[in-house]
């Protein structure tokens, strides 16, 4: 089980995404999931995520805002720790 939960709710970032998931998969500790929430983009995002298939658990929804997406991603946590991590923020 992960000692944390990383919550990334994705709303057409395309710009970010890559450097904001590299950023988070840089950190020296490694013990954490990724979810990533692609709240109904209709940029390259989801296309993005697909790469990081083997590291990240994606979930798809239509666009609800960034508030539902990071409920939806913290519903499916496995660590009782939760960091939310906005998907133009690096880390």
């Amino acid at each position: 089980m992960p000692e944390i939960s990383i919550v990334v709710p994705i709303y057409n970032a395309q710009k970010t995404l890559e450097k904001c998931l590299s950023s988070i998969f840089d950190q020296t500790f490694k013990k954490f999931e990724v979810i990533a929430v692609n709240d109904g983009s209709t940029d390259r995002s989801l296309k993005i995520l697909k790469n990081y298939l083997q590291k990240v658990t994606i979930i798809n929804q239509k666009n609800k805002g960034a508030a539902i997406a990071r409920n939806e991603g913290a519903k499916i946590a496995r660590s009782p720790f939760i960091i939310f991590c906005d998907a133009d923020i690096t880390m």
